[in-house]
């Protein structure tokens, strides 16, 4: 063990100088009064870190430093196990200096340090002046109070009373995050809607632009290369055709040069002007053979191909041809099993129904009707057929028509120009336009984000503000009638708040007058209130103030005086239902309200209540109050006030909407403005370019244009005949039908009469039924194969006569320039022989000019086949170059579209999915109208704050229960540490009873079963069996008995050293002798240090230190007594 060795003063209290050893044991210190005995032992305090001054016998810092001296120093040395010199020094100004074995320290670092040992300055081991008394005058209550600070109970009280603290703050942080709950969920579920709109809009609008995306990608994708293979062929051709030029001006320049030498050989042969006229008809013939020898060439090229045409579609049609006789033969196979089946069927009935000769008739009157119903069909099929050719054919032949008038348009003028640069310009406006539309299209967008955040704050504002009219914002115990009120329970009315209403312009002296009354709850009877209550306590909800229509009463309204100011009572500015009248007299009517404090004074204070506009309230009583508030009744008017900025914004932002769409809707529109303006703009270049090169072939396209207008007479003709014929099939049709269908209704209706129960024949007749119904099924569809084939086979007939009609006219054609050709050179031949008559001398000239025409013959057949390939190329080029035109003109608007859309990605999707996903998608986005589209994010974020905000609720909710668990917990460890301290401390007390007394003793509680509630009593039975108590002995043994009862707690938790400050004063010399006896037992494991006068105590220490005042201070001086002392008890013994 460890223990006080020894101890030093510099300056502390009555010690200027001064140093004291202490042997382990019982050790006295003695002295006169004055002399500084208990300053020893308030220095041993000092040193061991004693904080108060009460406790140091101190009212001030300097009565802790000598006179002498400008600090106070104490130096204590422990000894034993461990060895510590512990020096605490203080000045005048408080300020404190620690050593630990040499080393600056902390009083913090040296409790801790010497904690370990026990060594600590506690009310436990150290016995001040009058502390015995103290505890002989305590009450039974508080000497228990003395077990709870020994076992620790403090600590559990403190702790239970920081549990209820932090209980305290946990409710009102679950208040304060319902109310913040309560203000974010008001507005929360108009935002999911919104936010739920602006989702299905957005996701439309995907869709939608995705859709359109994918078919303008698509489209373009199809155009651009039908656009490439136009451009490409065109080059090729236009190469061809220049080459072609090429060759045809060498050819050219070649028949001029040998034309020049005819004409040379010419002059020089022609005598005379009929000889040189001869001579030029004959190389005019020549000309004229070799170009309609060219032709034919050309056109036996095309007979050929024409010949191939033919065989071609002569083979399809041969195909086809056994195809239907095919069908032919296999609906006329079905046809018979058919008849077969019918037949049988009616044998069959026939014995099943007795001879019913009724039905046979109808069935074989249903047969006829099938077999024209068929027959009609197969007509009305070839006929459809026909005439679906002959539409085609006549479209076809409008077409060409059409085409070929295209061809004849007028000469490029100036009325086309003209046109040409006023759609220039009106595109160049069109752009402006649209650049200006684009800007304000900018603008908008960037003013409706703002908007939606202004909507969101003032919407926000608005839900505060609701939230905060209601005071059950602010009560747990309001919001829970709230809730008993929605959940069904009758009469209960609501919050007197809730129940009126006034002028904004009196709020301020209706909510001062009314105050706490606002909140209380109007219900229709006391019964009602009591119920509410009862929910109440069983929720642990709080309390409530109700207000029973049935039973509350009032004073009566105020009369108001005639004093200046006064506007009346207060009540007269307060809006209510009737029925609410008694409630709200018990809350106004002895209220009086002035229009300001000044006048209220005048009137009278103690007169009446009263209460300013403003809102500073008088009472009888004299007591004022005033100052800023902000309740409910205000809110109302701040909230009306946040509704209309609301609104107001909401309808600013539906007007920019509104601008935006009108304005997109006009973007549009001036987009498809300025594409026509482009398209025919193009258009009327192409005309301008392409009319001269038509206007040359337009003599022979008249012909052309007049001979379709001929077929097309014809053709018309022969297509009313066909609809008339097919008219008449229909209605012979239709009416055939009709009676077979009637027919057939009979027909069951007289089976089923004549049914009998022959069950098998039943079956029969079923099987055979469902039999022709599949039989007619399979005809019904061969029927419709055959009429198809018979369509395409009527096409194919169609295409092949086109092809033999085309054949014959270009075999005419060949004939008639055969004959031309034929006749040509005849004459040639004759005017040849003419000339061939001429003189002898011209024969070599004409040979050598029949040589030449030989020659220019066969270039100008050569020039008379390129020209029919430039003619047919150059046609080519004009019909790939409209088709080049058609497709850049749909190339740019599906570019505009892409440019649009760029970015989105494509759906793998038809053409028909995607246009109806695009219809769908904009019915969807008309539908939602104007949406806020930011709400999904304002949403996701507000949703995040509530959540927080719940969670925050949820965990304090656990935080709260877990308190609760946690001050179960202290009060049984309370109880259960108290009850065993207690059983111990009495044990110790029964024992040290038994060293001073004769008999027993034992400590008591007055209620064992809730210890805290009641005291502790100290039971003696003595030697001659009576009992008795503490408060009925006499001073000298309750003050040894208290001695008893403090050693029994020390001996509890034991520590190093007791000090005992003139505890024995009380006691007589015998009660003195006991307490010695007492503790020089204990000092045997313990160190006591005992201030005393006592002899008795001073002869049976170990050691004894006397205590002197000198001139210099007090002094410390010592005598070893142990001896001495142990003599003195061999005599008595």
């Amino acid at each position: 063990m460890v223990y006080i060795k020894g101890l030093k003063f510099r300056g502390f209290k009555s010690f200027r100088k001064a140093e004291a050893s202490f042997p382990k044991g019982y050790v006295c210190l003695a002295g006169p009064n004055g002399s500084g005995k208990s300053n020893v032992t308030d220095g041993i305090r000092f040193a061991l870190g004693e904080g108060s001054l009460k406790a140091l016998r101190a009212k001030r810092i300097s009565e802790l430093i000598n006179t002498s001296s400008k600090y106070a120093e104490v130096t204590l040395y422990i000894d034993g196990e461990r060895q510590y010199e512990i020096k605490r020094a203080i000045n005048s100004e408080g300020k404190t200096l620690y050593r630990i074995n040499g080393k600056r320290s902390t009083r913090t670092l040296v409790m801790e340090e010497l904690r370990q040992y026990g060594l600590e300055a506690g009310t436990h081991n150290i016995i001040a002046q009058g502390q015995v008394q103290k505890i002989v005058e305590l009450s039974s209550k508080e000497r228990r109070q003395i077990i709870d600070g020994v076992a620790g109970i403090s600590e559990f009280d403190d702790k239970k009373d920081e549990a209820l603290s932090e209980l305290a703050k946990v409710d009102q942080k679950i208040n304060d995050a319902n109310i913040v709950l309560g203000e974010r969920e008001a507005h929360l579920t108009e935002l999911e809607k919104e936010k739920n709109d602006a989702l299905s809009y957005m996701e439309a609008q995907e869709n939608f632009k995705r859709a359109k995306a994918s078919i303008s990608a698509t489209e373009y994708a199809k155009l651009n290369k039908q656009h490439t293979e136009v451009v490409q062929k065109s080059t090729v051709l236009k190469g061809e055709t220049e080459e072609l030029e090429k060759q045809s001006a060498v050819l050219g320049g070649r028949m001029s040069e040998l034309s020049s030498q005819r004409d040379a050989i010419t002059a020089k042969i022609s005598s005379s002007g009929s000889r040189e006229a001869a001579m030029q008809e004959i190389a005019g013939l020549k000309e004229s053979i070799s170009s309609d020898t060219a032709t034919l060439s050309a056109q036996k090229k095309d007979t050929e191909r024409l010949d191939s045409s033919c065989a071609s579609l002569a083979k399809q049609i041969e195909t086809l041809r056994k195809s239907q006789k095919e069908l032919s033969a296999q609906s006329k196979t079905i046809s018979d099993s058919l008849s077969k089946v019918t037949k049988q069927i009616g044998e069959l009935e026939k014995k099943t129904t007795s001879g019913n000769v009724q039905a046979e008739e109808i069935s074989s009157r249903m047969e006829s009707l099938s077999a024209k119903v068929v027959s009609l069909k197969e007509q009305k099929a070839a006929s459809e057929s026909t005439l679906k050719n002959t539409e085609k054919m006549l479209e076809m032949k409008k077409q060409e028509m059409a085409r070929l008038s295209s061809t004849l348009g007028a000469q490029a003028d100036d009325k086309l120009s003209g046109e040409s640069s006023t759609l220039r310009k009106e595109a160049l406006a069109l752009q402006s336009q649209l650049d200006a539309m684009f800007e304000r299209e900018r603008e908008i967008n960037r003013a409706l984000p703002e908007l939606d955040r202004k909507l969101l704050s003032a919407k926000e504002k608005a839900a505060t503000l609701r939230a905060q009219i209601s005071p059950s914002a602010v009560s747990m115990a309001a919001r829970a009638v709230d809730e008993m009120k929605k959940e069904g329970m009758k009469g209960i009315y609501g919050q007197v708040s809730t129940l009126i209403s006034c002028d904004p312009k009196y709020g301020n002296a209706v909510e001062a007058a009314a105050g706490q009354r606002l909140s209380y709850v109007v219900v229709d009877s006391m019964n009602t209130a009591v119920k509410c209550i009862e929910k109440l306590k069983a929720q642990k909800s709080g309390r409530c103030t109700f207000v029973p229509l049935d039973t509350v009463r009032s004073s009566g309204a105020e009369k108001p005086g005639a004093a200046q100011g006064c506007l009346g009572a207060l009540i007269d500015f307060v809006e209510f239902e009737p029925a609410y009248m008694n409630a709200m007299e018990y809350v106004f009517s002895d209220t009086l309200l002035f229009d300001t404090v000044q006048n209220a004074k005048k009137a009278g204070v103690g007169k009446a209540r009263m209460v300013s506009i403003d809102g500073e309230l008088i009472e009888k009583s004299g007591i004022i109050s005033g100052g800023s508030q902000k309740g409910s009744l205000l809110s109302k008017a701040s909230l009306d006030k946040a509704e209309l900025d609301a609104s107001a914004i909401d309808a600013e932002r539906k007007e920019l909407y509104s601008q935006l769409y009108t304005l997109r809707d006009e973007m549009s529109a001036k987009r498809k403005e300025k594409a026509e303006a482009e398209i025919k703009l193009k258009g009327i270049e192409i005309e301008i370019k392409t009319t001269e090169e038509r206007r040359a072939s337009s003599k022979r396209t008249l012909s052309d244009i007049e001979e379709i207008k001929k077929e097309l007479s014809s053709t018309e003709e022969e297509m009313a005949k066909l609809k008339k014929s097919l008219s008449a099939l229909d209605a012979e049709l239709l009416k055939s039908i009709s009676e077979h269908e009637s027919l057939k209704t009979r027909l069951a209706s007289e089976r089923d009469k004549a049914k009998q129960a022959d069950s098998e024949s039943n079956k029969l007749l079923t099987s055979l039924h469902a039999q022709r119904s599949s039989l007619e099924a399979q005809l019904a569809a061969k029927n419709e194969e055959f009429s198809r084939l018979a369509a395409l086979y009527a096409e194919k007939e169609n295409e092949c006569k086109q092809a033999e009609t085309q054949l014959s006219e270009t075999k005419k054609s060949i004939v008639s320039l055969q004959k031309s050709i034929s006749e040509n050179t005849k004459l040639r031949e004759e005017k040849e022989a003419k000339l061939s008559e001429m003189s002898s001398a011209s024969q070599k000239l004409m040979g050598k000019l029949k040589e030449l025409e030989g020659q220019l013959a066969e270039i100008a057949q050569q020039a008379g086949k390129l020209k029919a390939e430039i003619d047919r190329r150059a046609r080519e080029l004009m019909e790939l170059e409209v088709k080049r035109q058609t497709t850049e003109t749909r190339l740019i608007d599906l570019k505009a579209d892409l440019d649009q859309y760029q970015g989105v990605p494509t759906i793998d999707a038809t053409r028909a999915e995607l246009e109806e996903l695009t219809r769908k998608s904009q019915s969807t986005m008309e539908a939602l109208g104007v949406v806020n589209l930011k709400a999904p994010e304002l949403y996701d974020q507000k949703k995040k704050d509530i959540d927080e905000i719940k969670t925050r609720v949820a965990s304090l909710d656990t935080e709260k229960k877990a308190v609760f668990h946690m001050m179960d917990e202290i009060e049984a460890k309370k109880r259960a540490i108290f009850l065993s301290t207690f059983t111990s401390v009495n044990d110790n007390f029964k024992r040290l009873f038994g060293y001073a007394f004769k008999g027993e003793a034992t400590m008591l509680l007055e209620q064992p079963s809730s210890p805290f509630e009641g005291g502790l009593l100290v039971k003696v039975h003595d030697q001659d069996g009576r009992d008795k108590y503490l408060d009925s002995m006499s001073g000298g043994e309750k003050s040894l008995l208290a001695l008893i009862f403090i050693f029994a707690i020390q001996m509890f938790k034991a520590a190093p050293f007791y000090i005992l400050d003139e505890a024995d004063a009380a006691l007589d010399k015998e009660n003195s002798r006991k307490l010695a006896e007492l503790i020089r037992q204990l000092a045997t494991k313990t160190q006591f240090i005992v201030v005393t006068h006592n002899d008795t105590m001073l002869s049976n220490a170990e050691v004894a230190l006397g205590v002197t005042r000198t001139e210099d201070g007090s002094k410390i001086v010592g005598v070893q007594l142990t001896s001495a002392a142990a003599v003195a008890r061999v005599k008595q013994a």
